[in-house]
């Protein structure tokens, strides 16, 4: 995307989404840290399409092209197919409100990071199936499990 990707999503999210743009992501004393990504857009997953489950939070910031990360906050245990599609119905959103705001397909990377406060063996394994990976425009995309407190920046590819 060009470098104004950032602004016509801006534009786009105060023109059709006034209640969604938050602050901090973060639920239940979990919090994904992005205080070292200036400027980027944060929603709250839920308040972009209320009618479906979806991820907590959707970013969207740009490095040499547009990135859209998808975080799912857990404070207790994980129902791993209700995560996947929490994660998967955030995709589908932040990529109809990217076309939507640019008025064309663009490449856009992706991030999907679930954040638990612990994690059991077993769900970790089950997230990190590559059954369970999210495909964004014709790519597959692993889910991270991380710890609460983690940067985003730190799980973003150089």
């Amino acid at each position: 995307m060009t470098r104004g990707a950032l602004k016509a999503l801006d534009n786009y999210v105060q023109a059709n989404l006034p209640g969604a743009r938050i602050q901090k992501c973060c639920e239940s004393r979990c919090t994904l840290r992005l205080d070292d990504l200036r400027p980027f857009i944060l929603l709250k997953g839920e308040k972009v399409r209320p009618q479906q489950r979806m991820c907590d939070c959707i970013v969207f910031l740009e490095r040499d092209s547009l990135i859209m990360a998808m975080a799912e906050l857990k404070s207790g245990t994980v129902d791993v197919s209700q995560v996947v599609e929490k994660l998967r119905n955030g995709s589908r959103a932040a990529i109809a409100i990217v076309h939507a705001a640019s008025g064309t397909q663009r490449d856009i990377g992706a991030c999907f990071v679930v954040l638990a406060r612990r994690w059991h063996r077993s769900e970790h394994k089950l997230l990190t199936h590559k059954s369970n990976r999210i495909r964004v425009e014709g790519t597959k995309h692993p889910i991270l499990p991380r710890r609460c407190g983690t940067r985003l920046s730190g799980l973003l590819e150089p």
